[in-house]
Formats: structure tokens, C-alpha cells, sequence
């Protein structure tokens, strides 16, 4: 394909002089034994530092506040450094990887409409996508989900199309999951028609998480229909395009164990035993996360290092967001820890 030249090589050189400043599991431990003030005090004197200091963040009278917003901005700010400095291949499939952010963010205005209809607090935005906070603020703003169509329309962007069919969905039946069932097929169409321009290895792995977030979402809609959640799935089918899940085998199985036999998902049922319907989705995430995490040292010349550096700075921020949200509820260490991610 021709165009920018890829830089793969200084690109993962500048990702690896960054690795060692995330936190490790057992500080996060810890950290989870100590106080709110004790993990403002270890965001304060680490590279979460410049940011928590800024004017905006300081000003928070909350100490909670004060670091879910410090830990946004970082992570948005390392984040929009790794796409800035990438060029050529991995700036292409970079882009597909950080469209997540919008994923998230559509997931989050969907909802805002569906449970509260438009009235609660703006959220912390992932902003490290292709969408700015001015397109997310302006929809979710809106009163009704058709006034959000209207302003979507105004913008420029691939995505204001699928978001605009999804919205209007939403307004027809209030049915949320069939909502997003619609905005992810037409999400994952452009993303797809991006990484599919490059046929190397480098493409075919973005491919891969492209085709494991449709597993994740099959295995989420089967653990509904499994949970008795049938009357509000009307209409709502499995997604074709898995990585390794055929919707035919999802229609057809009655335990877990078949739903993923035979496939990378199944190492999941074999570290937990005789887990709940919540449990074992809760590990199929934790399995999503520690599969891109573990692509970081697998080549040094491709874009499995920016792949697991981005999911090392996510799920840092998860993480250090579950820590804190959890010490200022006062919950019990051992709560706090097994609401974190483990990447090693």
C-alpha cells in the first residue's frame, strides 16, 4: 500500500522507554490495603503527577474526583502520544485499536438515554479516539434521542451514520442492546475496511481483536439469553465476524463450556470452576485485556508493542480508578483487589 512510510522501529523504541513506569500488580495491592490519601499521595509523586497538579483538576474540591480526573487525562494524554508518533501501517491500525474509545463512549450516551433519559452527570469521556468531547458533549446534551440524531448528522465523521441508525433505534423500541448490536456491525464494517488494507501480519492480528470484541459480545448476549433475560432480546441476534465463536454453536449450546470449546476462550473455564453467568463474563473480559497485554514483547518491529502498551495504559487507568472509588467507599482490601485487572 502506498503511502506514509511505516516506523515501527522507532516508534517501539520510544514505547519501551515507557514500560517501566507502570504500576506493578503488587503495588496495586498495596495500595488497595492503604487510604485514599495514601493513593493520591503515589499518583502525586508518579507520572500521574503533572497531570493531577493542573489547574482544572486541583481545583476539584473532591479527592476522588480529583484523581478519576487526573487519571483521564494522563492516560488520554499518553495515549494521543503514542498515535501522534506513529506513522504509515501502525498509525492506520493504531487508529482502529483507540477507536475503542468511541465504542466506549457511544456505549456510555446509549445509556445515558435508555436509563435515565438524558439526565445524568456528563462522564469522563475516553478521548484518546477519533471523536472529540465537543461531538459527545453536544449529543449528550440532547433531550431525546432524536434530537441527538439531528446533531450527529451535523458532523463529519463515519461513525455519525451508525450512530444516527442506532439512536433512531433507540427511540423506536428503547431496546439498548439491539441499540448497540447496530452501532457495532456498522463500527466494526469501517474498522475492518481499514485493517484489511494492510495484508501482513501486523493487519490480520488488529483483524483478530476485531473478531474477538464480536466474540465478546456473542458470549455476553448468550449469557443474557442463558439468564432469563429473553423478553428484552427480541430482535437481537449474534453478530457474524467472530474470531473464533460461530453464532450456530452459540444457538445451541446450554452450558458454558460448549459455548467456548475449542477455542482461546475456553483457558477461561478451566481457571475458574463452576463460575456464574457474571463471573465467567467477567474473566472473558479479563481474558480480552490479558491477550493484548501479552502481545507487547511477541515482536519488536510490529504493532503488537503498541497494542499492549495501549492496553497496559486502559487497564492502568481501570485499575487505578477501581482502587480509588473503592478505598472511598471504605471497602475491604480483598474487595478492592478482586475488582482489578491482572495483566501478569
Amino acid at each position: 500500500m502506498v503511502g506514509p512510510a511505516e516506523n515501527y522501529a522507532y516508534l517501539n523504541a520510544l514505547i519501551r522507554s515507557r514500560l517501566s513506569l507502570f504500576f506493578r500488580w503488587e503495588e496495586l495491592v498495596s495500595l488497595a490495603k492503604g487510604s485514599l490519601a495514601g493513593l493520591e499521595g503515589a499518583i502525586l509523586s508518579g507520572r500521574y503527577g503533572e497531570s493531577y497538579r493542573y489547574q482544572l483538576v486541583t481545583a476539584e474540591p473532591s479527592a476522588l474526583k480529583r484523581i478519576e480526573t487526573a487519571l483521564a487525562y494522563e492516560s488520554t494524554r499518553q495515549l494521543s502520544w503514542l498515535l501522534a508518533h506513529a506513522s504509515g501501517e501502525p498509525k492506520a491500525l493504531l487508529s482502529v485499536l483507540l477507536a475503542r474509545a468511541d465504542l466506549y463512549n457511544f456505549r456510555l450516551l446509549l445509556r445515558s438515554f435508555a436509563v435515565s433519559g438524558g439526565h445524568m452527570k456528563e462522564p469522563l469521556w475516553h478521548l484518546y479516539g477519533s471523536l472529540p468531547r465537543s461531538f459527545y458533549k453536544s449529543l449528550f446534551d440532547c433531550s431525546s434521542p432524536m434530537e441527538a440524531v439531528e446533531r450527529a448528522l451535523s458532523f463529519n465523521h463515519p461513525f455519525v451514520v451508525p450512530i444516527a441508525e442506532a439512536l433512531r433505534q433507540l427511540e423506536a423500541d428503547r431496546n439498548l442492546l439491539a441499540a448497540e448490536g447496530i452501532f457495532l456491525v456498522r463500527f466494526l464494517e469501517i474498522q475492518r475496511g481499514i485493517a484489511i488494507k494492510f495484508p501482513t501480519k501486523n493487519g490480520r492480528l488488529v483483524l483478530e481483536f476485531l473478531g474477538r470484541l464480536v466474540d465478546l459480545w456473542n458470549l455476553g448476549l448468550w449469557i443474557r439469553k442463558r439468564s432469563g433475560y429473553g423478553r428484552g432480546l427480541t430482535g437481537v441476534e449474534y453478530l457474524t465476524g467472530g474470531a473464533w465463536i460461530d453464532p450456530r454453536r452459540l444457538e445451541e449450546a446450554e452450558v458454558v463450556g460448549v459455548a467456548v470449546s475449542e477455542t482461546p476462550w475456553q483457558s477461561v473455564t478451566r481457571r475458574i470452576s463452576a463460575p456464574s453467568h457474571h463471573e465467567f463474563y467477567r474473566a472473558l473480559n479479563v481474558e480480552f485485556w490479558r491477550w493484548q497485554a501479552k502481545q507487547l514483547r511477541k515482536d519488536p518491529l510490529g504493532i503488537e508493542v503498541a497494542m499492549g502498551f495501549s492496553t497496559w495504559q486502559i487497564v492502568e487507568w481501570q485499575n487505578l480508578t477501581a482502587l480509588a472509588v473503592g478505598l472511598s467507599l471504605g471497602l475491604r482490601p480483598e474487595q478492592i483487589t478482586q475488582s482489578l485487572i491482572p495483566l501478569e
